[in-house]
């Protein structure tokens, strides 16, 4: 082997690395994890009153936890159950745009889950379901779970471990109900890409009748003089009166016939006496003939007309429906279009937050350190 031939088998292998490095398949996505975080309690020296301020786990959280943040109405716990400690969580980050009890109008294309409200959601889950009956019943009073102006959330507790309970149990509610979530885009994802298959074939289908239909039409302007539509509209008219007023000519061309046919048979049927009266009745019977004969050329006249105003009629009336027919089609391609650019852009988005679920913008916990407060209930002592 010569230098050269070593060179070029050098050149050729560094050309086709890049090829080669470039054909792996991409990366498997990482499983998300929906695992409940491990959460750690800090205790604060400072009281928090049990009060409601904004939106809360009752009558105003049940609504939506933002619907009515803005009001600044404070509304004072009630028991009969009242709390001891309380949990404030602060709402993560701004990305969270909504929370997995809300039934909001954002709808990205997958339909999103809706949780049940945390005071019944928390208690459907492992740890909720080994509360004790007093901390169950102040969740159920609609009383434990008040969510705040800007999105902090207080959990409230009837002793600390009942509260710390709680914590985890929402922990517990907020990863299932992501998890849900996130498996309702895994399904989206492929049932969509088959609905697109479906699409594009409609599309490429629809695209082939246009044409097909576009050549029919300019066959058919082809085939006469007109130039434009208003064209073959005004000949569609015409026509139409020609032939109505045809119409009303033929019938009484056809009246006149049966009159005469009537004549002819009378005549036949006379019995004649004398040769005079036999030239006579000839004579009668040759000019009933004779106006049969014109009747039959101008019943032929008529007919032709008749004919050739439809035939015209009937080829304007396939322009037109030809014209109809593709602005009825590009129409729908265009909407077609859409409807595969709109699918494709919410595939990627899907895919996008199947492989960081984090994108899936629902409040979720992580390992933390959560802070706990002695409760201020209002009591007098």
């Amino acid at each position: 082997m010569t230098k050269k031939t070593i060179l070029i088998a050098l050149l050729a292998l560094a050309i086709a690395a890049p090829v080669i490095a470039a054909e792996k398949p991409a990366p498997a996505p990482k499983k998300p994890d929906f695992s409940v975080p491990k959460l750690k309690f800090e205790t604060v020296d400072k009281f928090i009153p049990w009060e409601f301020s904004g939106s809360t786990g009752g009558m105003m959280g049940g609504m939506g936890g933002g619907m009515m943040g803005g009001m600044n109405t404070k509304v004072q716990g009630k028991g009969p159950i009242r709390p001891a400690f309380v949990v404030r969580i602060h709402k993560p980050t701004s990305r969270v745009r909504h929370f997995p009890w809300e039934r909001t109008m954002y709808n990205p294309g997958w339909g999103k889950y809706v949780a049940p409200h945390p005071s019944e959601g928390i208690l459907q889950t492992p740890t909720g379901k080994t509360l004790s009956t007093q901390q169950q019943q102040l969740i159920k009073s609609q009383q434990a779970f008040v969510l705040r102006q800007g999105g902090t959330i207080h959990l409230y507790g009837v002793d600390r471990d009942q509260t710390e309970k709680t914590a985890i149990a929402f922990a517990e509610y907020l990863a299932d109900s992501s998890e849900k979530q996130y498996q309702i885009i895994k399904d989206f994802v492929p049932e969509t890409e088959q609905k697109l298959k479906g699409l594009e074939k409609e599309l490429s289908g629809m695209i082939d009748k246009v044409k097909s239909v576009a050549a029919k039409r300019d066959q058919i302007k082809r085939e006469t003089h007109y130039l434009n539509m208003a064209d073959f509209e005004d000949s569609m008219r015409r026509m139409t009166v020609l032939m109505e007023t045809e119409a009303i000519k033929h019938d009484v061309l056809r009246a006149r016939e049966n009159a005469l046919m009537q004549a002819i048979e009378n005549e036949e049927g006379i019995e004649t006496m004398t040769p005079p009266e036999k030239y006579n009745r000839q004579h009668i019977f040759l000019k009933l003939e004779e106006l049969r004969i014109d009747l039959n050329i101008d019943l032929a006249e008529s007919m032709a007309t008749l004919q050739a105003a439809n035939k015209i009629r009937s080829k304007a009336r396939q322009y037109i429906d030809c014209v109809k027919e593709r602005d009825k089609l590009e129409g729908e391609i265009r909407k077609a279009r859409e409807q595969i650019t709109l699918a494709n852009r919410t595939i990627n988005r899907a895919q996008s937050i199947l492989t960081n679920p984090d994108a899936l913008d629902m409040l979720m916990l992580s390992d933390s350190q959560l802070p706990i407060y002695p409760v201020s209930t209002g009591d007098k002592k």
